[in-house]
């Protein structure tokens, strides 16, 4: 947060870019505090296979809490298909598919190539599949969600991680990012969701969960809830810079319950 306070004033715009990690929406309002009103914001969405594909300019304080990422730059397409390649309608979220001049042509695998440019029917040319899921406002606007890689399944119910994170990020002030995962308990065998916390207020660690779950229990349905937290100095990174999921530590024992880990990524 100390970076914040170092921005310069004379800033008459700045970018965020999506995907990769993106900007946690309670940095994104702290940033936007720091700047004068004149400054202009603006969402960035597009990826090394076809380049810049949407750029929004933020508008309102509310659009700081969610990854609007507006309509395609001239001469591209956005699709959003489901898991039966089916286009989503309006309020749905789906996985953005991209046409245009932009797109590559294919990576040196053709393995590869052959997954990531898929053949939409009613679609003349090859559209890049993105991995990313998103959904089409009212307005015909783009709003990011998540990874599709991030998408996951528990006792048959689909989750977004990424909302959950949302709420626990907006649970506590001294909360100050979040990571959801799936994970198996070999003992038990069962799945069950565990949230890797940063906290800068290490003295309240005994409530922070009983504090977190009670907030979850108000905004998100109850398999929605994590049934185990830990708390992290900080989250591991991979050479990108983006947070590495496969290291985040394991639990050490069954009985889930808040653990607090020294950082000391294995």
């Amino acid at each position: 947060m100390q970076i914040l306070h170092k921005v310069s004033l004379k800033v008459k715009e700045i970018f965020f870019e999506i995907p990769g990690e993106i900007i946690k929406p309670r940095l994104a309002a702290a940033l936007a505090l720091c700047l004068p009103s004149h400054t202009k914001i603006y969402n960035v969405y597009g990826a090394s296979e076809c380049g810049i594909v949407s750029v929004y300019n933020i508008k309102s304080a509310p659009e700081l809490n969610t990854a609007v990422i507006g309509s395609p730059l001239p001469n591209y397409q956005c699709y959003l298909l489901d898991d039966n390649m089916h286009h989503v309608t309006v309020g749905e979220i789906g996985e953005i598919f991209i046409s245009g001049p932009g797109v590559f042509k294919g990576y040196s695998d053709p393995t590869l190539t052959e997954k990531a440019l898929v053949s939409i029917p009613g679609i003349k040319e090859k559209c890049f599949r993105t991995g990313d899921l998103a959904q089409f406002s009212i307005s015909g606007e783009l709003t990011f969600s998540s990874r599709r890689d991030f998408q996951i399944k528990l006792r048959g119910q689909r989750i977004e991680v990424g909302e959950i994170e949302n709420v626990i990020l907006a649970s506590l002030n001294c909360i100050s990012d979040c990571v959801v995962t799936k994970q198996h308990d070999d003992i038990i065998e069962e799945d069950y969701l565990i949230a890797y916390i940063i906290t800068s207020n290490k003295t309240m660690i005994p409530e922070l969960e009983t504090h977190v779950k009670q907030f979850l229990q108000l905004n998100v349905p109850s398999y929605m809830i994590p049934s185990t937290f830990m708390i992290l100095d900080k989250l591991p990174l991979n050479s990108n810079g983006k947070i590495n999921r496969k290291k985040l530590p394991q639990p050490g024992y069954s009985t889930h319950k808040a653990q607090h880990h020294n950082g000391e990524i294995p």
